[in-house]
This record gives C-alpha cells, sequence and structure tokens, in this order.
C-alpha cells in the first residue's frame, strides 16, 4: 500500500488492522510539500500472535511517547529533548498501549501537573543509513 501526503495544510488519517504473522511498515523520507500521514494501527484482539515491523527511512531522529492516563503510544511525533517538535515527522503512528515497552528506566518521565498523568519519551537516533527500525509483537 502507497499513500500520499502532500501540501503543508493536507493531512491524511488511515487506520490499520495488523493481522497474525508478520507485518511492515516502511515510511518514506519527508519530502518539502509533505502533508502530516497519521497512521491508527490496530492489533487485532482476536489473533494469537502478530508482530509489526515500522521502518522510517532517512530520518535522523524521532520519539516514541506513551500516555499512561491514555494508554497510548504514538511513534514519530516528537524528537530530541521534549519541547522540540521533529521537523523530520511527517508521519506518526498511533497504537493502543505500551508497545514499546517505555518506563522510567528507558525513557524521559513528564509528569502532569495533576501528579497523577504520566508521560514516557523515548528518542531513537537513526543507524548510519538513516533509517529507524521499532519493532513491536503481540
Amino acid at each position: 500500500m502507497e499513500f500520499e501526503s502532500s501540501g503543508a495544510l493536507h493531512v491524511l488519517w488511515v487506520r490499520i488492522a495488523v493481522s497474525s504473522g508478520e507485518s511492515r511498515l516502511v515510511l518514506g523520507p519527508k519530502k518539502a510539500d509533505s502533508g502530516l500521514l497519521l497512521v491508527d494501527i490496530i492489533m487485532k484482539e482476536d489473533q494469537e500472535k502478530a508482530n509489526l515491523s515500522i521502518m522510517f527511512r532517512d530520518v535522523a531522529s524521532l520519539s516514541a511517547t506513551y500516555d499512561s492516563c491514555m494508554d497510548i503510544t504514538l511513534v514519530g511525533l516528537l524528537s530530541g529533548d521534549a519541547t522540540e517538535m521533529d521537523c523530520n515527522a511527517w508521519a506518526v503512528i498511533r497504537l493502543r498501549g505500551n508497545v514499546c515497552n517505555l518506563s522510567a528506566e528507558n525513557s524521559q518521565l513528564i509528569k502532569g501537573n495533576d501528579g497523577s498523568s504520566v508521560l514516557y519519551i523515548h528518542s531513537y537516533t537513526a543507524e548510519e543509513l538513516g533509517k529507524i527500525h521499532i519493532d513491536i509483537s503481540k
């Protein structure tokens, strides 16, 4: 499947269900006129085992964030310091649960104003070929 999201104000939202076995999602480089691609991934509950490999090509860095209150992981939204937006991220992947196993031990921890909400942020740096792989298993 190939999706195109071009134009500064163009946003494309796609929902993909992952079945059993091995699945791959490959996201190419951001172009000057790229819009924003939002991918909502659903790992099917009735499947015993499912694996998803997500690869971002031609990016320097990106981040995975896990919101413990909402029980949602976003991949590609932030980069580096928690206050910086990732200019390389033109695609954001959303998954239910803490699929990247983020915790206080392996991530930056940000507490909400109420003290009960917690956000974990983990930054990924590209390999020498400009690729970032994130593997998710159910």
